[in-house]
């Protein structure tokens, strides 16, 4: 017997879902974000995604090469999202760090650790905005697109 499937009508439904799913997140203007994780899939994977979504993105494998790329550019990184638990330099030395450089430039803290000593000591350090990983692109959006804009979770 032969079995006859329509595979055109289930890709073009997905691909309509898709768009319609694409246009309702944020996007971005150029801005320049630097994203700071010790595991490379991450930084592949959060870079693309800004790419994709209209944003220009840096990044760096520790905080300590973070500071040297934030350093290189003055003024014109908009944002950094930076892992708080990394080797060499972690997310809050790094945070103090950049607010010596750039008391005004928004951060955002990403953690796969859900407790909140980690989202109160980045708190403590002056960051308004939290990421808990593993995020979704929806969340990495939206949560970029606060942190641009000024506004509070």
């Amino acid at each position: 017997f032969k079995v006859y499937i329509p595979a055109a009508t289930t890709e073009q439904t997905s691909s309509k879902q898709d768009d319609v799913a694409s246009a309702e997140l944020p996007r971005g203007q150029g801005e320049l974000v630097l994203i700071v994780d010790d595991e490379p899939s991450i930084l592949g994977v959060t870079k693309q995604t800004l790419e994709a979504f209209g944003y220009r993105a840096l990044t760096a494998e520790d905080g300590a090469q973070a500071i040297a790329v934030f350093a290189r550019q003055p003024g014109a990184v908009r944002v950094i999202i930076t892992d708080m638990m990394m080797p060499v330099m972690d997310g809050l030395a790094l945070i103090a760090a950049l607010r010596r450089i750039d008391a005004r430039v928004p951060i955002i803290a990403a953690s796969g650790l859900a407790s909140n000593h980690g989202v109160a000591q980045a708190g403590a350090a002056g960051v308004r905005h939290f990421l808990a990983k593993p995020y979704t692109t929806d969340a990495l959006l939206r949560v970029l697109r606060q942190a641009l804009e000024g506004a509070t979770p």
